[in-house]
């Protein structure tokens, strides 16, 4: 049986804007998320989606309300091998409006409700919610927001009668900063520590009300959900193995943060000379997972 699992590729996403004379920001964690193995004829709670919800964060001094909107997309905004949702009906917000004060986040729960038809076996769909601010004076929309990806697929076979409903055992609450980070010169044959990156640590951070357990290892780029960045001229890291985690599982308490630590030291081997790889470490919370790219540029 295939396992439910959440992908969030989270960026923080600024969206700078002006009211009146008062300057005011509208922030999100939430860039793109890929939802994987849903079945058909099943409606998914946020809870059932490892407490899925769209985050956003007023960074002003004023108060104001966001509008969020299920986005249908056009043609040319899909990703490769996705089809655009059939219906906004499909991904459900209990709330519309909300109230956002200065210096304050708040959070949407998002479910997903697949109709129980066998057309949409085997799909992939996308969409996009999109977090846009209302003006405090006569509720005016700005024109300016900041859209989430949502990617779902969904599995190949329908479920059989009396199977137990699959949720995503995980929490999407928690940080990982920076989203990348860069080795540049490196020496291959020579061991690297993030100490020698241009951003010099990754720090993951609890943002739950519960004290949970946490994963780290690197995987194989070319079969992860991220493209390899081609027009920087950059290829899948040819051997995950080439980076080890310190320490690959470790638990922390609510509001608690970690630095990961690894060693990154590649072959000496023509083949890594002259390169520019990207890595991905995956951070895992029971079956959420985010990923962190490792660029390395070898001479």
């Amino acid at each position: 049986m295939k396992t439910l699992r959440i992908l969030i590729i989270a960026l923080l996403c600024i969206t700078t804007y002006t009211i009146a004379s008062h300057g005011a920001r509208l922030l999100t964690r939430l860039a793109k998320v890929h939802i994987q193995n849903l079945d058909i004829g099943t409606k998914y709670s946020s809870q059932e989606l490892g407490n899925f919800t769209v985050d956003v964060f007023n960074d002003s001094e004023i108060e104001f309300d966001v509008v969020m909107d299920v986005i249908i997309p056009n043609q040319a905004e899909l990703d490769e091998g996705y089809e655009a949702l059939p219906e906004k009906s499909w991904i459900e917000m209990p709330q519309e409006v909300y109230n956002l004060p200065p210096q304050r986040w708040t959070s949407a729960p998002v479910g997903i409700n697949i109709p129980d038809n066998q057309e949409y076996l085997g799909k992939k769909y996308q969409a996009y919610i999109l977090s846009r601010t209302l003006s405090p004076e006569g509720k005016i929309g700005l024109g300016i927001g900041l859209k989430s990806k949502v990617m779902i697929t969904i599995n190949d076979a329908a479920p059989e009668a009396g199977q137990e409903k699959r949720t995503i055992a995980g929490d999407i609450h928690f940080l990982t900063e920076p989203e990348m980070v860069h080795f540049e010169e490196v020496k291959i044959g020579r061991p690297y520590t993030l100490a020698n990156s241009l951003e010099k640590r990754i720090r993951i951070k609890n943002q739950s009300d519960r004290k949970l357990t946490y994963k780290v290892e690197s995987i194989d780029a070319k079969a992860s959900l991220l493209a390899i960045d081609r027009q920087k001229d950059y290829e899948a890291g040819i051997d995950p193995k080439d980076i080890t985690i310190n320490t690959p599982e470790f638990e922390l308490n609510p509001g608690e943060e970690k630095d990961i630590a690894f060693t990154m030291q590649l072959p000496k081997a023509k083949e890594y000379r002259r390169k520019n790889f990207m890595y991905i470490l995956n951070v895992t919370q029971g079956n959420v997972g985010k990923y962190i790219r490792i660029y390395v540029s070898t001479l």
